[in-house]
């Protein structure tokens, strides 16, 4: 699915450089997250992963993790790579009438940790 697919997309401020993946699978899921959801994808190495997975945090709030895909080719050396959108940015929840004391570090420490725990990678994806 992956092989040398992402080269390059199309973004909305202009062409990004994406790499070359040797080859993996994605999968994309809505974790539940409260009342709301955290999108994710994980990028598989062929194979059984030979080294720990990467979790990669974009900046933010409200940047999604777009402008980091070119992370993936971290896969090409046995490892899982996982991208997520904080909530109220990306593909998560959009939460535009959220009050501003909604938006805390502990905010999104939880979501991050949901994301590790809630989703239940399997051992070898899980940090």
């Amino acid at each position: 699915m992956c092989d040398l697919i992402l080269t390059e997309i199309r973004h909305s401020q202009g062409w990004l450089y994406m790499g070359l993946l040797k080859s993996c699978t994605a999968e994309s899921h809505r974790i539940p997250y409260g009342d709301h959801f955290t999108w994710s994808q994980m990028v598989r190495a062929t194979g059984t992963p030979t080294r720990a997975p990467v979790i990669v945090l974009h900046g933010g709030p409200g940047m999604p993790h777009d402008y980091c895909r070119s992370m993936a080719t971290l896969g090409n050396d046995g490892r899982n790579i996982i991208f997520y959108d904080q909530i109220g940015c990306g593909r998560s929840s959009l939460l535009p009438d959220a009050p501003s004391d909604f938006w805390t570090v502990e905010l999104f420490v939880e979501e991050l940790r949901n994301l590790v725990f809630g989703r239940r990678y399997a051992a070898d994806d899980a940090l």
